[in-house]
């Protein structure tokens, strides 16, 4: 029987793509013109799978979040290795909603690595993975939380729940607005531009007609 956070989080993103917005509320939110990350948070620089490089340090920074001396000392000094063993068994192209089992392991001690070091709490760890497997790791934030109303522990299992629906990936794909973008980086824009309360994703709800 599936999980009640994970049938929860599906009919919300139900009712967010039934309001017709969707596809404005994603349009805005890569549009080059507007003060958002778009797609530069997945193109920019030169991405290297099996590093974590300055380049996706920058990229993860336009995301609102910072890195302290320390972090990226280990990151390109003492623990570069590490990284680099475990991002090497972890399939670059592989999607959340395949069979992922064999794949937690290295995952999951990534994820401990990473919040490990001073100052990378979840939330910069789950946006940095993001942006080295994008098929892979969502991006929790407070925004996708309160959202999905999902628990800090087991997000990610709920997200990838969310994401079994062959037909709710489709609308999801469809709203995309530039070529290459993850259908889990589409369900991440589309819930925090829905949710967020930042200024500029406000004003973007209020132009296309969002009410709540």
């Amino acid at each position: 029987m599936p999980e009640p956070s994970r049938v929860a989080a599906g009919s919300i993103v139900d009712e967010i793509l039934a309001e017709g917005r969707a596809k404005a509320l994603v349009a805005a939110y890569f549009d080059p013109g507007s003060g958002f990350a778009g797609a530069l948070f997945d193109t920019v620089g030169e991405p290297d799978p099996f590093r974590i490089t300055t380049d996706d340090l920058f990229a993860t920074s336009l995301l609102d979040v910072r890195f302290w001396p320390p972090a990226v000392r280990a990151i390109q000094g003492a623990e570069a290795e590490p990284i680099s063993a475990l991002l090497r068994q972890i399939t670059p192209d592989v999607t959340i909603w395949e069979d992922t089992s064999l794949l937690l392991g290295p995952l999951t001690e990534l994820w401990a690595l990473l919040t490990g070091l001073p100052g990378l709490g979840p939330v910069t760890a789950s946006k940095l993975l993001a942006r080295k497997r994008p098929h892979l790791a969502p991006i929790v934030d407070q925004v996708v939380l309160r959202m999905l109303r999902l628990p800090p522990a087991g997000s990610w299992q709920a997200i990838r729940g969310v994401l079994l629906d062959g037909e709710r990936r489709s609308r999801l794909a469809d709203l995309a607005p530039v070529e290459g973008v993850s259908t889990l980086r589409l369900l991440d824009v589309l819930v925090w531009m829905r949710g967020s309360g930042s200024r500029a994703a406000r004003r973007v709800r209020e132009r296309v007609g969002c009410i709540g």
